[in-house]
């Protein structure tokens, strides 16, 4: 059942837009899982460092992307309300370098397009490749096309499409992930049965 505020909402501008005020409970948890996201994140850019140098970029770059891109796509599949990733990203960015992460401030920027992609694509798989996606323009208006395909150099014709796959794939398994942890999380009674998508589709 709606609360007053929501209902409200519902009627107001902000409503006919799709925006829903957060409830308390809403609060609660997304701190919640901005100090786990937070966390995670931290030392998962160590893990990253690691991966690259043993296995290579080209064959991580998917695994590590949708580690990045988890807690933006989960929020949202636990809390169906607008701006919920993005401020859950944003917010993790300040635990994530008190944690160590060894990127520097400009996580902050990457967390905010990680979190933007779930905001505005809805389903957990879209949401997933939106999230792991849409921080590439940044790094081409910013650093240039030589930095977005650093990671695959030396295969030619063929390094535009091993990008696009890395990216679609790592997204794929991010919503996949998300949506996997959040079923678990409302089959264990962590979370209502009556929040999350009404539908999910892949």
């Amino acid at each position: 059942m709606e609360s007053a505020a929501e209902a409200s909402s519902q009627s107001s501008g902000l409503g006919r837009l799709g925006f829903r005020p957060w409830t308390t409970r809403d609060l609660v948890t997304i701190a919640l899982l901005i100090a786990v996201g937070g966390v995670f994140k931290g030392y998962w850019g160590g893990v990253r460092l690691a991966l690259e140098s043993s296995l290579g970029p080209l064959f991580t770059g998917w695994i590590i992307g949708a580690g990045f891109s988890l807690f933006g796509v989960l929020p949202l599949l636990i809390i169906p309300k607008t701006g919920v990733a993005t401020v859950s990203m944003v917010a993790g960015s300040v635990i994530e370098l008190a944690v160590g992460n060894p990127f520097g401030v400009e996580v902050f920027v990457f967390n905010f397009w990680e979190g933007l992609g779930p905001d505005i694509r809805k389903f957990a798989i879209l949401a997933g490749i939106a999230s792991t996606s849409l921080g590439a323009p940044y790094t081409l208006v910013t650093r240039g096309i030589t930095a977005l395909m650093r990671n695959f150099e030396g295969y030619g014709q063929y390094a535009v499409w091993l990008f696009l796959a890395n990216r679609v794939l790592g997204g794929v398994i991010c919503g996949a992930a998300g949506l996997a942890l959040a079923n678990s999380l409302r089959t264990m009674g962590v979370i209502g049965r009556e929040e999350g998508y009404r539908v999910v589709t892949s």
